[in-house]
């Protein structure tokens, strides 16, 4: 074992010992951050508070229950019946509450969520509403807690940030806050070193729950030789337990059909070309490049041009940094912005950059320019103007500016560019700068 190897167990045993500074004792700035993190915990939770109604929970919730009952989770009819039957209120559900709020999600979701069909709609939401906040704010603490030493800071800081602007997916219910501080929570403890057969099944968990945001970072852990293993089982789970729910699923005769059904709902939900409507929440590279052609054959064409290119900067810094553990915090860094990119996501799907937390603070100490475009990147993507940039042009512009393609691409889906633009500096980022090398190793 060399002193490097021997160096580093030390420091994953003593970690949580020594908090936040090496020192092992917490500094003036240290107490200021911990107080700066509980007042984003504090404004999340309070600027996420509900009527109950969890608009976004709700279709799930109805699926679920629809499930239980036999019924076939991807038809309207039958998931408005059960969501009534559980107490959900007929006034919540007005006319175009079925235009904004598709069946999404494939069997294994709604089978991982099963036990909620026992509560009616009201515990239910209230239970799927804390479930949902402290498992986001512990995956926050997590990746400053175990993070990198010299990035535990910044990452402390850059969590308190997103809380509290996240609480706007508390008052909705969206799934997407359980299944990112999963993934965050999972992906954080393997590329740590601490508790891995945790880390897989959390992994297992967020991929049931929320498959495009997951897979992903799962396949990408399935490389680094410390999480291979973990990963891979997460992965083999969540396969195996795929084809088996989607078979229970389809012996039913009332959902036998239910893979036309689901494909119906997400045309429904992500309409591609110019004459898409209007939509300042999509983020992923299909919403941008499908508004300069409505030829499918372009449009995937050009997304699968800008993916590879990013992954092939990925593999090059994933290479060029060979068995250093920064390189597996870059590399999921990039892939957390990558996989935004790769299929369907909308604005609060954004808050996965919260895994990039602990790389960004490595990067502060070796690449400042960088760091700074990174950090400005991110910033933005919490605090979004499309919205009211929309609305200021369609009340001072004439109609064929507001649709013109670049006013579409710069206003309307400025929040897409946006991600494009991290992804794209995370890749270039990756490859290291050879001053900087050793010094992202000690501690890292």
């Amino acid at each position: 074992m060399t002193w490097t190897q021997i160096g580093n167990r030390c420091e994953s045993v003593n970690g949580i010992k020594r908090g936040l500074d090496r020192s092992g004792k917490l500094k003036v700035q240290d107490i200021l951050l911990l107080l700066v993190f509980a007042s984003g915990v504090v404004i999340f939770l309070w600027t996420g508070r509900s009527d109950g109604s969890y608009g976004d929970f709700a279709p799930v919730y109805g699926s679920v229950r629809a499930l239980a009952a036999g019924l076939n989770p991807y038809r309207v009819a039958e998931v408005q019946q059960q969501l009534l039957a559980s107490g959900y209120p007929q006034g919540w559900m007005g006319p175009e509450f079925w235009q904004t709020h598709q069946l999404l999600y494939p069997p294994l979701t709604y089978y991982l969520l099963w036990p909620l069909s026992f509560a009616g709609y009201h515990l239910a939401g209230l239970v799927w509403f804390w479930l949902s906040a402290v498992a986001l704010a512990c995956a926050g603490l997590t990746a400053a807690w175990l993070g990198p030493v010299g990035a535990r800071r910044f990452a402390l800081a850059g969590a308190g940030a997103i809380l509290a602007t996240s609480g706007g997916l508390l008052r909705l219910g969206q799934l997407s806050v359980l299944a990112i501080a999963l993934v965050v929570t999972g992906s954080v403890l393997l590329l740590a070193r601490r508790w891995l057969p945790p880390g897989g099944v959390l992994l297992f968990v967020a991929c049931g729950l929320k498959p495009q945001l997951a897979l992903p970072i799962v396949l990408f852990l399935c490389f680094p030789r410390p999480s291979r293993r973990p990963a891979c089982a997460a992965l083999a789970a969540f396969i195996l337990l795929s084809g088996a729910a989607a078979a229970v699923l389809a012996s039913s005769a009332s959902s036998r059909h239910w893979v036309e059904d689901l494909r119906e709902q997400v045309a429904l939900a992500a309409p591609a070309g110019p004459q898409s409507r209007i939509d300042t929440g999509v983020i992923h590279l299909e919403g941008l490049t499908s508004l300069i052609s409505a030829d499918p054959v372009v449009y995937d064409s050009m997304d699968a041009l800008v993916c590879v290119a990013i992954l092939a900067l990925l593999v090059m810094g994933f290479r060029r940094r060979r068995e250093a553990r920064s390189r597996d915090w870059m590399a999921v860094a990039t892939m957390a912005f990558l996989t935004l990119l790769l299929t369907y996501h909308r604005t609060y799907d954004m808050r996965l950059q919260m895994l990039s937390l602990p790389a960004l603070g490595l990067l502060w100490r070796t690449r400042r320019k960088l760091a700074w475009v990174l950090t400005l990147l991110s910033a933005s993507l919490l605090f979004s103007t499309a919205l009211l940039s929309l609305r200021w042009g369609e009340a001072h512009l004439s109609s064929p500016v507001t649709h013109s393609l670049w006013f579409r691409i710069l206003v309307e889906r400025q929040q897409a560019v946006l991600v494009l633009a991290a992804a794209v500096a995370w890749a270039i980022a990756m490859p290291p700068e050879p001053a900087s090398r050793s010094r992202l190793e000690p501690g890292s």
